[in-house]
C-alpha cells in the first residue's frame, strides 16, 4: 500500500507538469475567528481539556482554465481547560500549499459542482505551555505532511460554495517526548537524533482539514466587495514518541477577498 500510495502521489505531479495556462484570475483574503476544541493529551496530566481559540488566517489563490493553486497561513492562540481547573496555553502555525487539476468527465451535469484532485503539503507546528508544570512547561509538535487534495466548487448567482479538503499520506513528524519537553536524544546517552522523528502514514495516523467556504458579493460605497464565511474541521489521531494527541478543532471565520489579477469579485 505505502508503494502504491507514493506511485499515486508521483502520478498527480505528473499531471500537467509542463502545462503553459494563463491565469485566469487570481485574489487574496483575510479571515479572523474564533473555535472551540475538545482535546486528549497525554503528555500532560490531567489529559482530557476543552478549548478555546482565535484564529487568523491569510491566502492566495491563483486560477487557469483548469487548474488552482493556493497558499494559505494560519495562526492561531488557545486557552485550554478542564473541570479540575487545570489549564495550559498553545500557539500553533500552519501552512499549506496546495495545487488542484479538475477533473474532466465525460457527459458530466452542469449543475454538479466542478471538482478538482490534486496534492498538497501541510506543515503542521504547535507549541504548548503549561505553567503549573515546573520542571517541564514546554512541548511541541513539529509535523510536514504532504497530502491528498481536493476541492468542489458551485456557484449561485451572488454565492460561490466551496470546499476544500486535506488528507495526509506520510508525513516526517517530530514531536516532545512522554513527560518532557525535549526530543528523545536529549535525555538518553544511547539515542540517536533520529529517534526524535517519525515517518507518518495513515495506517497509524489521521490527520484531516475540510473547509467549507460561503462567498458571498456584496455593494458597498468602494464598488463590489467578496465577503467570506468559512467553517473549518481540522481532526488529529497522532501516536509519537509514545504520546498521544487526539482533537478535534471547529473554527468559524469571516473575512474579505482582495482582487490582485483579473477577479473583480466574480
Amino acid at each position: 500500500m505505502k508503494i502504491l500510495s507514493i506511485l499515486f502521489i508521483l502520478l498527480l505531479l505528473s499531471f500537467h507538469s509542463l502545462s503553459k495556462d494563463k491565469t485566469v484570475s487570481e485574489y487574496r483574503y483575510s479571515l479572523s475567528g474564533f473555535g472551540f476544541s475538545q482535546q486528549k493529551l497525554t503528555f500532560l496530566s490531567p489529559v482530557f481539556y476543552n478549548g478555546y481559540s482565535l484564529v487568523s488566517t491569510n491566502g492566495k489563490v491563483q486560477t487557469t482554465k483548469d487548474r488552482i493553486n493556493s497558499f494559505v497561513t494560519e495562526f492561531n492562540m488557545d486557552y485550554n481547560s478542564n473541570k479540575n481547573n487545570s489549564y495550559f496555553y498553545s500557539m500553533g502555525f500552519d501552512l499549506t500549499y496546495n495545487k488542484y487539476y479538475l477533473l474532466t468527465i465525460k457527459d458530466y451535469p452542469k449543475s454538479f459542482p466542478r471538482l478538482f484532485i490534486g496534492w498538497g503539503y501541510w506543515l503542521d507546528s504547535e507549541i504548548y505551555l503549561k505553567p503549573s508544570n515546573t520542571n517541564n512547561p514546554l512541548y511541541y509538535n513539529f509535523n510536514n505532511l504532504f497530502c491528498l487534495s481536493l476541492y468542489c466548487e458551485k456557484k449561485y448567482q451572488k454565492v460561490v460554495i466551496s470546499d476544500e479538503f486535506n488528507y495526509p499520506l506520510t508525513g516526517l513528524l517530530s514531536g516532545s517526548e512522554y513527560s518532557s519537553s525535549l526530543p528523545y536524544f536529549f535525555n538518553e546517552k544511547d539515542a540517536s537524533f533520529f529517534q526524535a522523528f517519525d515517518v507518518g502514514c495513515f495506517w497509524k495516523n489521521l490527520q484531516v482539514s475540510n473547509k467549507l467556504n460561503v462567498d458571498y458579493k456584496m455593494k458597498t460605497e468602494k464598488g463590489l466587495r467578496t465577503i467570506r464565511f468559512q467553517y473549518e474541521i481540522h481532526a488529529t489521531l497522532l501516536k509519537l514518541n509514545n504520546n498521544l494527541k487526539h482533537n478535534v478543532f471547529h473554527v468559524f471565520k469571516i473575512g474579505y477577498l482582495f482582487n490582485t489579477v483579473d477577479y473583480e469579485h466574480k
